[in-house]
């Protein structure tokens, strides 16, 4: 075997034999940038309770962070700060999304069905789970339909923390929230879409698609904002000079003052009543018959008419 070998490799031309040589030192490239690679560590970000005191807190972070000691005294403390301002932030529910003969079932994630539940309702301000299945259908739906992949448990995960963090006090607050997190979604998959057109007339159409949602999206904002704000109502006082009939705009006054009206004038910006008028502050009429008096001269004109 060896002798009918050999003489294949004799007989190789220079053009194979450049070849060779190529790739053996690709080969060579290749192992030499292999063994100069070190596996690098994968940062690992550890969460403590952040119940008791800053001291407490800090005595967690050592034991489970390896490099605790090397941290600045100005780093630990701002880690206590906001591992305390990360365990105040409302937990959302979780979703595990399971596709069994092309049928996408949505099951409480965590293990703990009970308690996943409960935060679903708390999520979306009900106790009715009809509500809350078709809250999550529409969602399911939503990404099952916008994504290449689907409806993941991510992006249901991330819908229902959205969802969660707008607070919603009842169901039309809630499915607001839901709106406004497929329109975010839809806003900036636009948007993305923005800078991979590779013509003008794909790019506009697809910045004015962005620009539109992004729009919506306001609105849906503001509108939640009034409907978590409540109805409000603003008192104007006004005003009427009896002798000019004019109509002063005055603010209304920080607290509600149940003291008489001409008392309230009397404190007021105007100062205190004026003759000629009563207490209630109305005009004091003048008679029929009065008529206006001339004025008399000024001092200095009667002393000159004098002379």
């Amino acid at each position: 075997m060896t002798e009918h070998e050999a003489p294949s490799k004799r007989g190789k031309t220079s053009a194979g034999r450049k070849v060779a040589a190529t790739a053996a030192k690709r080969r060579g490239r290749k192992r030499v940038s292999a063994g100069d690679d070190t596996p690098k560590k994968t940062p690992i970000a550890y969460l403590v309770w952040a119940d008791g005191t800053d001291e407490q807190i800090a005595e967690r972070f050592a034991e489970q962070i390896p490099d605790w000691a090397e941290w600045t005294e100005r780093e630990k403390r701002g880690a206590v700060t906001l591992m305390r301002a990360f365990w105040e932030h409302p937990v959302a529910p979780t979703l595990t999304v399971e596709r069994i003969d092309g049928v996408v079932r949505l099951i409480p994630g965590g293990g703990k069905a009970t308690l996943q539940v409960l935060r679903q309702a708390e999520t979306f301000a009900t106790n009715s789970q009809d509500l809350i299945d078709e809250r999550l259908n529409n969602l399911a739906s939503y990404h099952g339909s916008s994504s290449r992949g689907g409806a993941t448990s991510q992006n249901m995960c991330a819908s229902l923390a959205f969802v969660r963090g707008g607070n919603p006090q009842d169901t039309v607050q809630s499915t607001l929230l839901t709106q406004m997190a497929a329109t975010h979604d839809a806003a900036m998959a636009a948007l993305a879409k923005v800078g991979k057109s590779e013509f003008v007339e794909q790019m506009s159409a697809f910045g004015n698609l962005s620009t539109k949602l992004l729009n919506l999206y306001a609105r849906q904002a503001e509108t939640l904002a009034k409907l978590q704000r409540g109805a409000e109502q603003t008192v104007r006082h006004v005003y009427v000079d009896a002798r000019t009939q004019t109509a002063i705009n005055c603010p209304p006054p920080a607290t509600e003052s149940r003291t008489p009206a001409h008392e309230q004038h009397e404190g007021s910006a105007f100062g205190s009543a004026m003759l000629g008028y009563d207490p209630s502050w109305n005009g004091v009429p003048a008679t029929g018959d009065e008529r206006e008096e001339a004025l008399q001269p000024a001092r200095g004109e009667i002393d000159r008419g004098a002379r």
